[in-house]
């Protein structure tokens, strides 16, 4: 085999154990949505042919380097915690035989869960623990702002998702298991920004990821910022964050780390802020391949891949046709000022019904980069 052939690559793999479901039933939930219009919906829990396939796949593919695992939902620990020692045990077979036919040192692997927290336990913390797993935790920040939409399905339930997410967080520390919080962002965090910030710090929560709420309905703008929200949250957070990274405090927030970074003239580790889709692969419980989780819809579905290799997959014409439509640009955005940090923004934030447009917070983004330049800049602190 030519060295070409044999270079190690690092790859990532979106995997859906549970498919779409989940025990709680939030109200911006954008993959409920996404699985009730398929012509099959939930794909029920991922089987044992089907991880053969995924894990054969794409650690031959890796040859030698690295593939991450990120495991997500619906809610992923549905799959129960014998699912991910099975995952675990096959990989490890897996890495056994590449070894055993010497063409390429085996194939590593890294694992990442992506939780709503609730179902957490001491089990599988250990497990978690013991093969070095990194998760991160849904948690929209103080609990009233959190129970609004993170919810159990029944109605009458006296649950609180939010004080079990808590505990879930405490037991994670307990065992030093790295985690990071990925909160929605709503119309009920305008207003209240310094307070959400502090709250969050009052936890020792510095790991965060905002996503910025896109509800499933288009038509209903309910839970989404308005530009002005959009922009002036932005620019409080902004300020926060860099008071504390100008005192040598620990944050990250992943949006403005990449700001940053691309200020320094380096690439974005995100994907929504390329400015293009990567190739990269979602796979559905049942083996179903999808160009992006955002996108595991009947539209977007690209083979399975018990049949398929990742070489087909990604050279397949549904999604040869999803990265080369990701980078149209609108006229507008060609003089935008900002574009070099804008970049249009993550596919979704410009999808309408189907074509792409302006970011759907256009000018509140324009406005809170204008001022981060600004800020970076001179130091300045005035929201």
């Amino acid at each position: 085999m030519s060295q070409a052939t044999t270079q190690p690559r690092n790859i990532t793999v979106l995997v859906k154990p549970a498919s779409a479901a989940c025990n709680l039933h939030c109200s911006y939930c954008f993959y409920l949505e996404t699985a009730c219009n398929r012509q099959q919906g939930n794909r029920g829990i991922m089987g044992q042919e089907v991880m053969e396939a995924l894990i054969a796949t794409t650690m031959d593919f890796a040859t030698g380097g690295t593939v991450t695992y990120l495991f997500q939902g619906g809610e992923p620990l549905l799959a129960g915690l014998d699912f991910f020692k099975e995952f675990v045990e096959l990989v490890q077979q897996q890495q056994q035989r590449q070894e055993q036919q010497n063409t390429f040192p085996a194939s590593k692997a890294c694992y990442m869960v992506q939780t709503n927290g609730t179902l957490i336990s001491h089990d599988f913390c250990q497990f978690f623990i013991e093969h070095e797993f990194i998760l991160g935790v849904s948690l929209d920040g103080p609990p009233e702002i959190h129970n609004l939409h993170r919810r159990y399905p029944s109605s009458t339930s006296t649950q609180d998702s939010h004080s079990q997410v808590m505990e879930a967080l405490r037991l994670l520390r307990s065992y030093e298991i790295p985690f990071s919080v990925l909160s929605v962002v709503t119309r009920a965090w305008a207003g209240k920004e310094e307070e959400i910030y502090r709250w969050f710090q009052s936890y020792h929560l510095n790991q965060l990821q905002f996503i910025y709420c896109i509800p499933p309905d288009a038509l209903d703008t309910t839970f989404c910022l308005t530009n002005q929200e959009y922009s002036q949250l932005n620019k409080i957070f902004f300020r926060l964050y860099w008071q504390d990274l100008c005192q040598g405090n620990e944050i990250s927030i992943r949006f403005y780390d990449n700001l940053l970074a691309m200020l320094q003239g380096r690439m974005p580790e995100q994907c929504g802020m390329l400015g293009y889709c990567p190739a990269t692969i979602t796979v559905e419980a049942d083996g179903s391949l999808y160009p992006c989780d955002f996108y595991c819809s009947d539209r977007w579905y690209i083979g399975n891949i018990k049949e398929m290799g990742l070489k087909e997959l990604f050279y397949h014409p549904v999604m040869q046709e999803f990265l080369i439509s990701s980078q149209k640009r609108e006229e507008e955005c060609t003089t935008c000022p900002v574009l070099g940090l804008c970049r249009g923004g993550c596919r979704r934030e410009r999808d309408k019904d189907g074509s792409l447009t302006l970011h759907k917070h256009c000018q509140g983004r324009k406005e809170f980069l204008s001022y981060l330049l600004t800020t970076v800049q001179i130091g300045r602190f005035e929201t």
